[in-house]
């Protein structure tokens, strides 16, 4: 069986989003100027949180389905198109 690619599909501050298949992998990024104990708990709270969020929004709207949480990671089912901030920002343009 063929390992399947991962692609970098954005960066920021926060996370990098990786494109895997027909998943999106959503891993927060260490911070190095913060002590690692106190990182790895923001970066574990934030992680559940956004998760519950997903979960919660889950209910009204339509988002991708969460497939797996681990302490700093998201794993997302991929939904094909545009980026949110490509729609936002064509809005602007208008």
């Amino acid at each position: 069986m063929k390992p399947e690619k991962l692609k970098i599909i954005q960066q920021g501050a926060e996370a990098v989003i990786i494109k895997r298949g027909n998943e999106i992998i959503k891993d927060r990024i260490v911070k190095k100027y913060r002590l690692p104990e106190l990182d790895n708990k923001i970066r574990v709270k934030r992680t559940r949180k956004e998760a519950k969020l997903l979960a919660t929004a889950s209910k009204i709207i339509n988002v991708p389905k969460l497939k797996k949480i681990e302490e700093s990671k998201i794993t997302l089912g991929y939904i094909r198109g545009k980026k949110l901030s490509e729609h936002l920002d064509n809005l602007n343009k208008k």
